[in-house]
């Protein structure tokens, strides 16, 4: 069942992004400062252009995507952002990562989005893209969700 996250979600989805970010093969998903993400996913659950919508099978969230609406520098024409998609990897190839993009997008649509985008951004300890991670992502984006890649995101460490 997919619904919108609720304040009693918090731990839940907190232990979730640990799974995320062992997934994603990063080093720093065991220090994780959980007062900070709750304090965060707190102010994300009351902004108005913000939705983070979960996947619950049994009890247990296995799935979420958190998505918001941002306005243009240069205009203020709206668009819509996916901010992060995870599915636990014991339930994907069930179309939840899907279901939940179309709650998404259905969020975006109300609120008079022109498009929507999603990006992947994935490094080591010494900023060298994760070609796995990079590529499953860019995979379901443009085959499975039939976006367009239109640019690269790129980073340097600030010494």
């Amino acid at each position: 069942m997919i619904r919108e996250a609720k304040p009693l979600d918090t731990d839940a989805i907190i232990n979730l992004g640990l799974e995320h970010g062992k997934d994603a093969g990063l080093s720093i998903s065991d220090s994780v400062d959980r007062s900070r993400i709750k304090e965060i996913y707190r102010k994300l659950l009351i902004n108005p252009n913000v939705r983070i919508y979960v996947y619950e099978e049994n009890g247990t969230i296995a799935g979420y995507v958190i998505g918001i609406v941002q306005t243009k520098i240069w205009n203020d024409k709206q668009f819509g952002e996916i901010m992060l998609l995870f599915v636990h990897p014991e339930v994907r190839n069930r179309f939840v990562a899907d279901n939940l993009m179309e709650y998404a997008v259905k969020f975006f649509k109300e609120k008079g989005c022109m498009f929507y985008m999603a990006s992947s951004m994935h490094f080591d300890d010494e900023y060298k893209r994760s070609d796995e991670y990079c590529d499953r992502a860019s995979k379901y984006f443009t085959k499975l969700q039939h976006m367009t890649m239109v640019g690269e995101t790129f980073v340097k460490e600030i010494v």
